[in-house]
């Protein structure tokens, strides 16, 4: 994405006032933003969106909103939103705080459970999420256990195991690696893997590859234990929410990046054709090997 673009979407949030927030359109905006900022770094798009998320925290505080079961529902749905890309407390306790205004205002309905849910999974907090599911979505399939431990230093991860549980691990960043962020749902990044899995002309790229599921709502378990049973040489886990993953784009799939000690200098983005987006990281490890 081009640097006057985004700024553009930035000008647009700073602009949010009282008025804007009554008509309950944060969340609009920051599904705008999104859309908008699909070609920009990590860190630009959440900036995008920071600004987007804050402007409309401070609004929803003016008086003289009169709707304001529409300001709580659309405060509620931005916070879940925003959640999902920075490991900071406050919007999980703005959407914890909105949530609680739903269920007093009587207004609170399964979509609402259903994004709470979605918000712990993303955060990697399995056992709340696992509350949550029992007292409101028993239909959905239960959450994994997730063993007691700390992280290991380096970038932190759930690694998972054959009875679908979830070990606390990490990545630990020494020379050159090749960090593929992928979805196992992910028509693209299933074409990718299988190609580096099958042709020699990867093998080297394959010998740097480490998978990662980005977090997000959405529990992707049985399809990671599928490709893990099928790939145990190339399992993939899964992101745990952090600041050491800032400057990796975890919100499309697959992107490759290539890090050499501990810094990313290469990065490819999908997945088309013969994989020309992962070129320039095999020049590199080539190049690093001679």
């Amino acid at each position: 994405m081009l640097l006057l673009e985004w700024m553009l979407v930035l000008g647009a949030a700073s602009s949010i006032s009282p008025v804007s927030i009554c008509k309950a359109d944060t969340y609009t905006q920051l599904l705008k933003a999104e859309a908008t900022t699909l070609n920009a770094s990590a860190r630009d798009r959440i900036e995008a969106l920071s600004h987007i998320y804050v402007a409309g925290r401070r609004a929803s505080r003016a008086v003289g909103c009169r709707n304001k079961d529409r300001v709580i529902e659309d405060q509620f749905k931005a916070a879940a939103l925003f959640a999902n890309y920075v490991p900071d407390a406050e919007p999980l306790r703005n959407a914890l705080a909105q949530y609680g205004l739903l269920v007093e205002r009587g207004t609170v309905g399964a979509e609402h459970h259903r994004r709470l849910i979605g918000l712990h999974v993303a955060r990697g907090d399995f056992a709340q999420a696992e509350r949550l599911r029992r007292q409101w979505l028993s239909n959905v399939p239960a959450f994994p256990r997730v063993f007691p431990g700390r992280f290991p230093p380096g970038l932190p991860v759930y690694a998972v195991q054959a009875d679908g549980s979830l070990v606390r691990d990490s990545i630990r960043l020494s020379g050159d690696q090749v960090v593929a962020i992928v979805h196992p749902r992910c028509g693209h990044s299933r074409r990718a893997l299988q190609n580096i899995v099958a042709q020699p002309a990867y093998q080297g790229l394959r010998a740097k590859l480490v998978l990662v599921v980005p977090n997000g709502p959405h529990w992707a378990g049985d399809s990671i234990a599928e490709w893990n049973g099928l790939h145990p040489e190339l399992p993939m886990s899964v992101m745990y929410m952090d600041k050491r993953w800032a400057a990796f784009d975890r919100q499309q799939t697959p992107v490759f990046h290539l890090v050499r000690e501990g810094r990313i200098i290469e990065t490819g983005t999908g997945w088309r054709g013969a994989g020309e987006e992962v070129s320039p990281i095999m020049r590199a490890l080539r190049l690093a090997s001679d």
